[in-house]
């Protein structure tokens, strides 16, 4: 087996393994931090502050990577993510798994950055939306895992062991990033990455094709952490009166549609090009979220489900693809870093924007806001046909 094969599964299994500690420790990360505090402002933070930290992590690492390339910042990060989650399971007050989350962020920061950048270094061109897509399908596939045995997990042995469980895989992962080679695909430019300088980075963030699909992977992230994973869950409780296990199967359904957008996204992506497909995924999304409002039973809304999950699976796929496409492997891991970072700044700011929207304009808007949110990417999707570098 080649290198770039071996180091590419190698990749996916670190990279299912990873996902798994997420789907384990999101859900379950609240509830443990209630056990010492009950003020809401903490218990959030031990949530959002998450992401907060990704949010700064994500281009330093990128830059980084390009410079000293891709293998040690991945080990390292699962260094990170191993402290920070021995820190919860021992923690004893809410602070304690406060800086389990911040180390946890700061090495998720380097994983999925510099994993990214190093999936689309490993490709060519042609080949490169079927290799992150599947890639990032199997990451979808291992966060429905560990969500689905998370509570089981806590009953059986607790938050505690729950947290040193992450760290064991953690450790396992590290091992993992310890095997792989990393050679850039042969098509790749040689370009000298002690040659760039942090000055050049600025020419990442005013690229007219970095500007819109970061648009576009905001807006996303509005969908997906603000609506489906924070509104979506309330409204189906308490205005339809949903079972847990109801709530559940639909959450469930949205991941794997998430699944399947970024497995069938990538391919066709590679087939018919990136804009169609990132136009297509809007076009789903859009009607998807208009329609749930009209929709009063779990099998009516099971189909909806899984085009707000297939519409996020898409664009997941394409828009890194798109994004190491238009930069070179010297600096690619800072443009993934940018791009990314946008990512973030809406998982962050997503659950605030719906909730406000709940609050003053009720539930049934903030579906219509966000469908009419999405349909405007379609628009923004369209547009880049005339930007060089887009296809």
């Amino acid at each position: 087996m080649q290198d770039d094969q071996r180091d590419y599964i190698t990749m996916c299994i670190a990279g299912f393994l990873t996902n798994v500690t997420m789907g384990l420790s999101f859900s379950m990360t609240p509830l443990y931090a209630s056990v010492f505090t009950t003020s809401l402002f903490l218990i959030g933070f031990a949530v959002s502050g998450y992401f907060v930290v990704r949010m700064f992590s994500e281009i330093p690492w990128g830059l980084l990577s390009d410079r000293i390339g891709r293998k040690k910042p991945i080990a390292i990060g699962a260094i990170f993510e191993m402290i920070g989650a021995v820190l919860g399971g021992s923690a004893s007050s809410v602070y304690q798994i406060i800086l389990g989350r911040v180390f946890w962020g700061v090495g998720s920061a380097a994983y999925f950055c510099v994993g990214t950048s190093a999936i689309a270094d490993l490709f060519p061109r042609e080949k490169r939306g079927s290799a992150l897509g599947t890639f990032q399908g199997i990451q979808s596939l291992g966060m429905a895992s560990g969500a689905f045995l998370s509570g089981y997990v806590v009953l059986l042995v607790g938050y505690e062991n729950l947290f040193y469980a992450c760290a064991a895989i953690f450790l396992i992962t590290f091992v993992l990033f310890l095997t792989l080679k990393l050679k850039p695909a042969a098509s790749e430019s040689k370009t000298d990455p002690t040659s760039i300088k942090i000055r050049d980075v600025w020419r990442i963030f005013i690229n007219p094709v970095m500007i819109l699909v970061s648009v576009m992977i905001f807006s996303l992230m509005i969908q997906n952490s603000g609506l489906m994973n924070s509104t979506f869950p309330l409204y189906l409780k308490f205005d339809l009166k949903m079972s847990v296990i109801d709530i559940g199967s639909l959450s469930a359904l949205v991941t794997v549609g998430t699944a399947f957008g970024n497995i069938v996204g990538g391919w066709l992506s590679d087939r018919i090009g990136r804009l169609k497909v990132l136009g297509s995924a809007f076009v789903f999304g859009a009607t998807g979220l208009f329609l749930i409002p009209f929709a009063y039973s779990f099998w009516t809304l099971v189909p909806l489900a899984g085009l707000a999950g297939m519409c996020f699976g898409f664009v997941y796929s394409v828009a890194p693809t798109l994004v190491s496409e238009n930069f070179s492997s010297s600096i690619r891991g800072a443009a993934i870093g940018v791009y990314r970072t946008s990512f973030d700044i809406g998982g962050f700011l997503g659950p605030f924007v719906t909730a406000t929207i709940v609050t003053f304009l009720g539930n049934k808007m903030a579906f219509y806001s966000v469908s009419g949110l999405l349909a405007l990417n379609i628009l923004v999707a369209f547009s880049m046909r005339h930007i060089k570098g887009a296809r």
